[in-house]
Parts: C-alpha cells; sequence; structure tokens
C-alpha cells in the first residue's frame, strides 16, 4: 500500500469509529442531544469533530500543558466539552442542551458570585 492511501485508510478508518461513537452518543443522551434526524448531519458532524479533534484539540493541549499535568489529565474533560461546544456553534442543526447549560451556569455563576468584604475594603482603601 501506498503512504497515500494508507493515511486515507486511516482517515477513514478513525472517521467510522468517531461516527460511530457520536451515534452512540446520541442514542445514550438522546433527550440531550439532537441533530436534525437526518444520517446526513450526523455524517457531517462527525467529520468536523474528527478534523476538530486533529488540528483544535493538539492546540488546546498545548496551551492547557500545565492544567493537564497539575490535574493528571482530568482537565482533558474540559478540553472534550470545549471542542463539543464549539461543534454545537458551528453546526446550526447540532445541539448538546446539557453542554451549553453547564457553560452558561459556569459563566453566569462566575459573573455573580460576590466580592468578599475584606477584599473589597481593602481594594477601596487605596
Amino acid at each position: 500500500m501506498q503512504t497515500g492511501s494508507k493515511k486515507l485508510v486511516r482517515f477513514m478508518q478513525s472517521w467510522i469509529i468517531n461516527t460511530v461513537a457520536v451515534l452512540m452518543a446520541v442514542i445514550v443522551l438522546r433527550n440531550h442531544i439532537t441533530y436534525g434526524e437526518k444520517w446526513e448531519n450526523l455524517l457531517a458532524a462527525s467529520l468536523l469533530l474528527g478534523i476538530l479533534n486533529a488540528f483544535v484539540r493538539p492546540f488546546l493541549m498545548f496551551v492547557a500543558l500545565p492544567l493537564l499535568i497539575f490535574t493528571l489529565g482530568l482537565f482533558m474533560f474540559v478540553i472534550n466539552a470545549l471542542l463539543l461546544s464549539l461543534l454545537t456553534l458551528l453546526l446550526p442543526f447540532f445541539h448538546i442542551s446539557m453542554c451549553l447549560r453547564a457553560t452558561r451556569a459556569s459563566r453566569s455563576s462566575a459573573a455573580d458570585r460576590p466580592i468578599h468584604p475584606k477584599i473589597r475594603a481593602a481594594a477601596t482603601a487605596r
């Protein structure tokens, strides 16, 4: 087999595995993941997720390397959630309700968190 055809076979294998993984996630979380009920949408979502995993994930892992080391790799869950959130932003028919609720909740709770009175007093004393 030539080098180009080996790469194509590896890409097709990873795309099929990615499609099956997205399909299993849709089946298990059917109330929280919607893809427009078309197979073409599912194939497009898995293809784009594969592209994001190939190009964006290494960059995110490099940027988050200290956090990955500090949390012993558990920060990968956050990176995966970010990639899925990016997928929902890029594809209008693909929607993950739990992920979006979690990101909204984390943003709003961080923004609405009151400042500790001692910190506020020290900041106003300057």
